[in-house]
């Protein structure tokens, strides 16, 4: 069983400190391109500036994982 997971992360500068925020359960479909998209959407919503937009990749390899 391949279960393969995707989140979008940001991490936004405020100042002299820097905070992430992780966003599960993204579509596998969403591409990249999508992805920055939506991270700069949302990154402009924040009080701080974008660092970086990143896109996580999880999938598991071991099948008796539930």
């Amino acid at each position: 069983m391949d279960k393969q997971t995707s989140k979008l992360k940001l991490t936004v500068q405020n100042g002299t400190t820097t905070a992430s925020k992780v966003f599960g359960n993204i579509s596998e479909a969403a591409t990249d391109d999508q992805l920055k998209q939506a991270g700069e959407i949302i990154g402009g919503l924040q009080t701080g500036e974008i660092q970086y937009i990143s896109r996580i990749d999880e999938k598991v390899l071991n099948e008796d994982a539930e």
